[in-house]
């Protein structure tokens, strides 16, 4: 699912988060899901109250952050 080449030179870019949807759904899991719930909630009701565009510029360059630093490193930071 992850590849650099089909990503960069066909704009394939499904791939990058594509590549989250694919694990088996068990607890832990589930529990990553409930804090990434978690983690966002408190975010946009505490530092970004009001400012939903910054949340949400926030949370791409965040992603797109672990993304390069995947590239870059050559492993899954998030598995």
């Amino acid at each position: 699912v992850w590849d650099y080449a089909s990503i960069t030179k066909r704009f394939q870019f499904w791939r990058m988060f594509s590549a989250c949807l694919l694990s088996a759904v068990n607890f832990n899991f589930l529990l990553s899901l409930y804090y990434r719930f978690q983690y966002t909630y408190n975010l946009e009701t505490g530092k970004f109250y009001g400012r939903s565009a910054d949340l949400l510029y926030f949370l791409l360059f965040s992603a797109v952050l672990i993304n390069l630093f995947n590239v870059w490193t050559q492993m899954a930071v998030l598995w």
